[in-house]
């Protein structure tokens, strides 16, 4: 598995021109930790957050739904998890949660699983998508909603992921990063940074092991609870996120009229979502 920076795409369908139905939680793994609801990068504001991808996927639903009903066409209803918590920084520094790592190894919790699951599109799905397309409804509801028009997000996600790894090997982090490694030799391994422990091919090998959250052995769950503790003994992941963050409002300094202009479109996105939901 390689570092990405992941960004939930927007989803599009529904049936009708009312908001699509909304799924409740799944079994809930462990609660997420103070330490990770504390991860709150100054990019953050910039992107559009779970709960505001679903507001714009909802809108852009309703409005393909009400010209595809015009055309005497069907529209699928999509569901979407609402009450999931969002926590995007939640393994940005790789895993930092020590239930986690005795529960799932390095695999994601059941509700994370069932958000990424919740994402997926049906065969006829894609067959009412193309015929969307084809009648032209698709950049009617974008239009409507100012989607015609990208948002130039491509600088922000490649920077976004270069000050992360910047942050990492820098002087600042060094001591930890060189504390962490330390601890995990002691341990018996041998990871270069954190990226290459929770990556490491052996834990996405078996078939089905990402699908189910189930770690793929007992040496996974072992190599999982060393790389938490570790980080903690060298107070990485606070001595990374400080960093980053550092870096991350330096940027928006130097690069102000960007961050002003991705901003705007996102929020004139959201406006005009809340809108449409409300007519």
């Amino acid at each position: 598995m390689t570092l990405s920076v992941f960004f939930v795409l927007l989803a599009c369908g529904c049936s009708t021109a009312k908001p699509s139905p909304v799924t409740s939680r799944p079994a809930a793994g462990p609660e997420p930790t103070d330490e990770v609801r504390s991860l709150k990068l100054p990019f953050d504001e910039y992107q559009f957050s779970l709960q505001e991808h679903y507001t714009v996927s909802a809108a852009r639903d309703k409005l393909i739904a009400e010209c595809m009903s015009e055309k005497g066409r069907k529209w699928e209803m999509r569901e979407r998890l609402t009450d999931v918590e969002d926590l995007p920084n939640r393994r940005r520094y790789g895993l930092i949660e020590i239930e986690v790592a005795r529960r799932f190894g390095f695999h994601e919790p059941p509700e994370r699983l069932a958000v990424n699951e919740s994402q997926k599109i049906s065969h006829e799905r894609e067959r009412q998508a193309q015929i969307a397309k084809s009648e032209g409804c698709d950049k009617k509801a974008d239009a409507k909603l100012g989607r015609d028009v990208e948002g130039n997000y491509g600088p922000l996600v490649g920077l976004s992921q270069k000050l992360l790894l910047e942050a990492l090997h820098s002087p600042e982090v060094s001591d930890n990063l060189g504390a962490w490694r330390d601890c995990m030799k002691g341990k018996g391994y041998s990871y270069s940074d954190p990226y290459k422990s929770i990556g490491d091919r052996v834990w996405w090998s078996r078939e089905g092991a990402g699908k189910t959250g189930r770690p793929s052995s007992d040496r996974e769950i072992d190599t999982a609870v060393a790389d938490v503790t570790c980080k903690r003994t060298a107070g990485l992941v606070n001595a990374w996120f400080v960093e980053e963050a550092r870096l991350q409002r330096q940027s928006l300094k130097s690069d102000s009229g960007y961050f002003r202009e991705i901003k705007a479109y996102k929020n004139s996105i959201l406006n005009s979502s809340r809108a449409a939901l409300e007519e």
